[in-house]
């Protein structure tokens, strides 16, 4: 009898780096991408920890290598949770506005920060969006990108470079999967913060927007500079089928801890 083979499937592995004003780390953050799935780790310290979405029934797994753990989670969980975040904001909001005046001015002055916070989470991105086309260059990889101003309120907030997904090495399959995960976030940022276009970081295209797939994104806030984030490296990968699963021997924990 011959050997056992795992069978693998092609796949993509994107590096990214992150840099930004002030601090001589450099944030290393990994997309790997097949039908089946996408997996994207970010070291943080000497840990890494990964968000894991297994295509085929569309659960997420959160997975923290520190304490060999995991947490699992469907797409209709975390829209309940985002959704009842946003109703204690909006039931906070009508109690204050029957405060008397000093008392409302105190406690909306932390209402508006965590409003402001949760935008942030959304990328730093703010509500109606331009995007302004401003010519075509290099950019990472070496690949000949469109450059786009990403502005809102009438203040440049991001510059963004894309790329043609064939250049890169993207399959239609992998796109699909890319898209999949960016609706529940978009999706997720919307809910949260009434937000309701969104620039993801994840590399994957919007034809109403942009044409092309992000590469490289500058953020801006007050017109200082914020961050950098490119891709550095895309290279052809396979994938065993459990690569889009908890690692064996990993505690489950639930997803409330």
């Amino acid at each position: 009898m011959g050997a056992i083979v795992t069978p693998v499937y092609g796949g993509r592995l994107l590096t990214a780096e992150e840099q930004r004003p002030g601090d001589q780390r450099v944030r290393r953050s990994r997309y790997e991408i097949s039908a089946d799935g996408l997996r994207m780790s970010r070291v943080r310290g000497k840990a890494l920890s990964s968000i894991v979405y297994r295509r085929a029934d569309g659960r997420f797994f959160l997975i923290e290598d520190k304490q060999s753990s995991y947490r699992e989670v469907e797409r209709e969980q975390i829209l309940a949770l985002l959704a009842k975040a946003r109703k204690t904001l909006d039931t906070v909001e009508e109690e204050v506005s029957k405060m008397g005046v000093k008392e409302k001015e105190a406690i909306s002055k932390f209402l508006v920060a965590g409003r402001a916070l949760l935008k942030e989470a959304a990328s730093g991105n703010e509500e109606n969006l331009e995007f302004r086309f401003v010519g075509q260059n290099s950019g990472p990889l070496g690949l000949m990108c469109r450059k786009y101003e990403i502005s809102a309120g009438g203040r440049k907030i991001a510059e963004l470079w894309t790329a043609a997904p064939e250049n890169i090495g993207f399959s239609n399959q992998e796109l699909d999967v890319l898209s999949e995960v960016a609706e529940l976030f978009d999706a997720a940022i919307s809910s949260l913060t009434g937000i309701k276009e969104t620039s993801s970081f994840l590399p994957i295209p919007r034809p109403g927007d942009y044409e092309g797939v992000p590469v490289r994104r500058v953020r801006f806030k007050e017109g200082e500079f914020v961050s950098d984030w490119r891709i550095c490296a895309s290279e052809a990968a396979e994938f065993a089928p459990d690569h889009f699963n908890p690692p064996p021997g990993y505690k489950k924990k639930a997803f409330k801890d």
